[in-house]
């Protein structure tokens, strides 16, 4: 090959030479000739390095490829899921522009044509709704797409992928414990304001520099004095509070087991704290025909010191209660003058906001965002529709899809984050026409229906959180009618209600207690809590039968001979990885929320 390239390049000199320099002397050709061979000379000395350098690059690239096709071959599922999932989401992006510029031609037209856009309002509303929905499912393959290619990332370099590390930042604490699982110079967020405690110099955001805060160690720097320092669901370095209301005493909470009466006339739905206080919401009043004497209030416990703030909307009720950046949050609905409609709102400091919504909606859960906003959770009621699955985000409507079978409908009943990445997740129940059953579901934003392994009929999802690592934990309950014999030609049947949460979709039945001799195996459970790598539910504990008359004979409201069983209210519980604590062994009710600090 070379001697070939020297021979060619000898004659196209020497020819190129020969034509140009025609009337040049011998002597001269011999010159020039001479200076044609030094560089002729230096160009094949060029050919051998390049020659060199190619071999030397051809074997780079066998080794580059060999180890290229082996990462492939390790993470071909990965690949193939994440393809798929970017196929999915460019789909889906186009399907959202040719939405909008459908829309926009549409809103175009209708403004051309009649100038007013007042007749056309439903559906407008409508389309964008639609587009919400699949906006929301872009973000969520988006996550999903993140979600998947970060578990296959190694934050600590230790050999071992995110997604099969207990500890993504080597810091020593399990990332289950750790509030930043990838970041190892911080693993706790004392007043869950978003900074670590290593950053913060404000640890309690009791607004005293921790510099100069010597109360218990810049952590709690009020602590309630009604606090039970000695009690078997205590956990230790943690503070449980739990709010909702007894039939006999109203409105309660309770901290690490010890009962407050609070608002005897009503009942709390919510409860948090911060800065050392406790805020807590409920509804006040009775709930008769015309309304008298219901409204919606919030309180402030700083010891001993208590305040009461009533909010304002005609028959108002709460669901929850948040403090982000010193303002008080409480969400719920209120109902116009007539008590034919209800309104979702949240209040905050006071103030009413309304929710944006078609027709009437309720509101059962909140949460404030690190960065201030406000979601909102519940059903709305467009007209000629059943329950809509939907969520306000500083008050704008969203709602989360459904299956596309005969009337379908759902409830929101509960809204979480994700502690790393923020992403919402909900929890509610489900049904449509041609079902005969309700069923527990969560969102994320797509709907998935939890397991009702055992026979069970109907569920219902109450409360919902995330864990570290993504997995969405719900608590509520799963029944079924037993028929135990006949009395002619009447069915002996009965009603079995289990307190339950889910993993995931994974069904867990929690067991019962024995209350007053009596052991109580059924109930309800209301709300969910991870903490310290421990599972916290609340709920209530009931399955004895109605004695109204408090003469020692069961009830026989329909006189089929068989007792009637209190599924409705009971003695309240909290399960601690499973084991039952029985709150208050007197006084029956229903209990809603949960914090721990």
């Amino acid at each position: 090959m070379k001697k070939f390239i020297q021979i060619f390049i000898y004659s196209f000199l020497i020819v190129s030479v020969y034509l140009s320099n025609s009337c040049e002397t011998i002597d001269d050709l011999q010159f020039d000739n001479l200076g044609l061979r030094g560089q002729i000379d230096s160009l094949m000395t060029r050919v051998t390095s390049l020659t060199e350098e190619i071999v030397e690059q051809k074997n780079l690239t066998k080794t580059l490829t060999e180890d290229l096709t082996e990462q492939v071959s390790e993470n071909k599922d990965v690949i193939a899921q994440t393809s798929e999932s970017l196929s999915n989401l460019i789909s889906e992006v186009d399907n959202v522009e040719q939405d909008l510029g459908t829309l926009n031609n549409y809103v175009g037209e209708m403004i051309t044509s009649t100038g007013d856009l007042t007749g056309e309002l439903n559906n407008l509303l409508t389309q964008v709704s639609d587009l919400n929905v699949v906006i929301d499912q872009v973000n969520s393959s988006i996550t999903n797409i993140q979600g998947n290619l970060h578990a296959h990332e190694d934050t600590d370099n230790d050999g071992v992928n995110n997604n099969l590390d207990n500890d993504d930042d080597n810091d020593g604490t399990p990332d289950t414990q750790d509030a930043f699982p990838e970041d190892p110079g911080e693993t706790q967020d004392s007043d869950g304001d978003g900074t670590g405690d290593n950053q913060d110099t404000d640890d309690d955001n009791d607004n005293i520099p921790d510099a100069i805060d010597n109360e218990d160690n810049n952590v709690d720097p009020d602590p309630d004095p009604t606090i039970c320092n000695d009690c078997p669901q205590k956990i230790p370095g943690r503070d449980i509070y739990v709010a909702g209301y007894s039939e006999v005493e109203g409105g309660t909470y309770f901290v690490n087991g010890q009962k407050n009466i609070l608002n005897p006339p009503g009942e709390l739905t919510g409860i948090t704290v911060s800065g050392g206080k406790i805020y807590a919401c409920g509804w006040t009043g009775s709930l008769q025909s015309n309304g008298a004497g219901a409204f919606a209030s919030y309180w402030v416990i700083d010891g001993q010191n208590v305040q009461q703030f009533n909010l304002p909307g005609f028959l108002s009720e709460t669901n929850d209660i948040a403090v982000h950046n010193n303002k008080v949050f409480v969400g719920g609905h209120y109902s116009n003058n007539n008590q034919s409609k209800a309104f979702s709102c949240h209040w905050e400091n006071g103030v009413k906001f309304d929710n944006n919504s078609p027709g009437t909606s309720n509101s059962w859960g909140l949460l404030v965002k690190p960065n201030g906003d406000v979601v909102n959770v519940g059903s709305s009621f467009p007209a000629h529709h059943g329950n809509v699955p939907t969520y306000w985000i500083n008050n704008q409507r969203h709602v989360l899809n459904l299956p596309n079978v005969l009337e379908p409908e759902a409830t929101v009943e509960d809204v979480a984050m994700h502690p790393t990445t923020n992403a919402l997740r909900f929890c509610g129940d489900y049904s449509n026409a041609n079902a005969m059953v309700t069923t527990a579901v969560r969102f994320i934003p797509a709907m998935k229906k939890l397991k009702r392994t055992g026979g069970w009929e109907d569920s219902y999802a109450f409360g919902v959180t995330v864990a570290n690592n993504g997995a969405v934990y719900s608590a509520g309950l799963v029944n079924k009618l037993v028929i135990n014999g006949w009395n002619g030609n009447d069915p002996d049947y009965e009603i079995i209600q289990k307190p339950a949460y889910w993993v995931n979709d994974n069904l867990n039945i929690l067991p019962g207690a024995t209350v007053n001799g009596v052991m109580l195996n059924e109930g309800t459970a209301r709300d969910i809590k991870l903490v310290d790598g421990k599972i916290v539910v609340l709920g209530y504990l009931n399955g004895m039968y109605y004695d109204t008359n408090n003469d020692g004979i069961p009830d026989d409201w329909d006189s089929d001979g068989v007792p009637d069983k209190n599924h409705d209210t009971g003695y309240p519980c909290i399960w601690i990885d499973r084991t039952p604590h029985v709150l208050d062994s007197q006084n029956i009710g229903e209990y809603y929320t949960l914090f721990i600090r």
